[in-house]
């Protein structure tokens, strides 16, 4: 159970804690208030749900773009992945009329989407994974924060726009 669950398996149960109170209200799949987009009561996605993963993807590029004019470049490698990722489920989502599987890895979401990608894209994929696993972790922030420079986050923005393009065009 999670506080604030955004989940959408209708299996999930999430507690909701109201602020200045000890009540705890638990809600099970579709009737938590922290389901969004557009499902079924049984948590099926309809024919807008692969609208609303994209309307998240440019959200998360338009942040992306925020962070890296703000001089946030480790925040820049993370919102670029989460475009990515909400993309290729908007895809998953459109082909199979099903809820994209609950995974990270950008490159077996690509596969899972049946998306043809070059070897570079899959390696730039796993290179954003890395990327978001690692800001993740506090542990590895440190690491991380020495190779995210205005240069390297630049790249990944050009990049991250590129492939994030491609996919709605062929979504």
């Amino acid at each position: 159970m999670k506080n604030g669950c955004i989940c959408r398996d209708p299996r999930c149960v999430s507690i909701f804690l109201p602020k200045n109170t000890s009540q705890i209200k638990i809600f099970r799949g579709s009737e938590s208030p922290f389901i969004r987009g557009n499902y079924t009561k049984s948590g099926e996605p309809t024919s807008q749900s692969s609208q609303h993963w994209a309307e998240q993807a440019r959200y998360d590029l338009e942040s992306a773009r925020a962070m890296l004019n703000s001089g946030r470049y480790l925040s820049v490698l993370s919102c670029c992945q989460q475009a990515v990722e909400k993309m290729l489920k908007a895809i998953i989502s459109e082909r199979s009329q099903e809820l994209p599987p609950r995974i990270h890895h950008l490159a077996r979401l690509a596969e899972a989407a049946a998306v043809e990608m070059s070897d570079d894209q899959l390696d730039f994929l796993r290179e954003l994974s890395a990327y978001y696993i690692q800001t993740r972790y506090p542990e590895e922030i440190p690491d991380l924060a020495s190779l995210a420079k205005e240069d390297e986050a630049r790249r990944v923005m050009n990049q991250t726009e590129e492939i994030v393009q491609w996919l709605n065009s062929i979504l």
